[in-house]
């Protein structure tokens, strides 16, 4: 193989993949011709349950393969993983080679490009929840002669689907602390909303330890 110069070269479309979504792979392979050899066609190998939906040629030769995650799909794990300084790729391209009467699969792992005007980053596939949120300030409230009569709270919901999607975000407080209402947020991909919560004090608080959770839900999952 390297007298062949054989050369993998795997790009997908994303790096962050949604169980239930589909993502698409480009696969260049480049090698010299005049080595003799067999040289299979590339393919993927993909996690248990992950199917190739669509395998076709592009203009310039490279392999263009849609890939469909199923939902519920899990990040693959071994007995191995605790010694691994960082987690194996998701997704590998394969050739299979037959040169001199020896056979070989020579795999590239499946990255992502991100440019910007200054740097292009290569980051490995991982598998994310749809959306995610985070509250935000972190903070403690000490109740001195005059208390705080209300909270305020930042919510940042990011959306990792490719697709538009509606999600409602609200919050779970102690009895009796009244707040804004649950929001619904529109997202038409993937991206970040901030969601500005109000939460009323009770007159009376007592000192001790309470949680604000806050929530989001999409098709009736929360």
């Amino acid at each position: 193989t390297a007298a062949a110069a054989l050369r993998i070269q795997a790009f997908a479309d994303r790096d962050a993949l949604v169980p239930g979504e589909d993502f698409s792979v480009r696969v260049r392979v480049r090698r010299r011709e005049d080595v003799p050899g067999e040289f299979a066609r590339a393919t993927l190998a993909l996690p248990v349950g992950w199917m190739v939906t669509k395998d076709e040629n592009d203009s310039s030769g490279d392999i263009q393969l849609t890939v469909a995650v199923p939902a519920g799909a899990k990040t693959p794990h071994s007995s191995a993983d605790w010694m691994l300084p960082f987690p194996p790729p998701l997704v590998h391209a394969r050739v299979h080679v037959v040169i001199g009467g020896y056979g070989a699969d020579i795999e590239a792992p499946v990255v992502a490009e991100r440019a910007s005007s200054t740097e292009v980053t290569v980051a490995p596939l991982r598998l994310v929840p749809a959306v995610t949120l985070a509250l935000d300030p972190s903070q403690f409230v000490v109740v001195e002669a005059q208390p705080p009569s209300e909270l305020e709270l930042l919510a940042r919901v990011h959306s990792y689907l490719s697709a538009a999607a509606k999600v409602t975000v609200g919050l779970d407080l102690p009895t009796g602390w009244p707040a804004t209402p649950a929001q619904t947020l529109e997202f038409a991909g993937p991206g970040d909303r901030l969601v500005r919560f109000h939460v009323k004090l009770p007159e009376k608080v007592p000192a001790g330890n309470y949680a604000l959770r806050a929530w989001a839900s999409r098709d009736g999952e929360k």
